[in-house]
C-alpha cells in the first residue's frame, strides 16, 4: 500500500494566522467555506476574505484539531502531511480518510478529498471540485478591558 499524496492548493494565499474565522454554508450539493486569509503581494502580505466553493459534495467536517494537536501527533495525517496551515488535496490511496465518525453527509458523489489546516480547527471536504474567489468582509471590532482593540468576528458580505 502506498501513502497518500498531499497536493498543496494554496500557493499565493494562506489562512490568516490569528483570526481565520471560518464560516460554512450549504446550498444543495454545494458547500461554501468563507474565511480570512493573507495574500502575498509585491508590497508584502495583506489580509483578505475568500470563499472556497466545493461542488458535488459528499461529506465535510470541521474539527477542533488545532496546530498544537498536529505538532503533538494527534492528527491522523500529522506524520504524512507536509506542513500545518495549508490547503491540500489528498490523492492516491487514503486508508485514513474514513476514520473520523463525525463526517457530515451530503447527497453529492464527489470523491476528491480536500484538507485545510486552519489555526484553531481542521476543515475537510469530499467533493468533485473546488474554486476560490475573493469576497468582501467587515471585521467586528471589540476592545478589551486593557484598552486593546481586537477582532471579535467577521461579517462576510458576499
Amino acid at each position: 500500500m502506498t501513502s497518500p499524496q498531499f497536493i498543496r492548493l494554496n500557493t499565493d494565499w494562506n489562512v490568516e494566522p490569528n483570526v481565520p474565522l471560518p464560516e460554512i454554508s450549504i446550498d444543495g450539493l454545494t458547500l461554501e467555506l468563507r474565511l480570512l486569509v493573507t495574500v502575498a503581494s509585491r508590497e508584502g502580505e495583506e489580509s483578505a476574505a475568500i470563499k472556497l466553493t466545493f461542488t458535488d459534495c459528499h461529506a465535510w467536517l470541521l474539527s477542533d484539531l488545532n496546530d498544537e494537536g498536529w505538532y503533538r501527533g494527534q492528527c491522523r495525517y500529522g506524520r504524512l502531511a507536509p506542513a500545518w496551515g495549508h490547503f491540500y488535496e489528498i490523492a492516491g490511496e487514503d486508508p485514513l480518510r474514513d476514520q473520523p465518525d463525525d463526517w457530515q453527509s451530503m447527497p453529492g458523489h464527489g470523491n476528491c478529498h480536500y484538507l485545510f489546516y486552519l489555526r484553531d480547527e481542521t476543515f475537510e471536504c469530499i467533493a468533485n471540485a473546488w474554486k476560490a474567489a475573493p469576497i468582501r468582509a467587515r471585521a467586528k471590532v471589540s476592545s478589551t478591558s486593557g484598552g486593546l482593540i481586537g477582532v471579535s468576528g467577521v461579517e462576510y458580505l458576499s
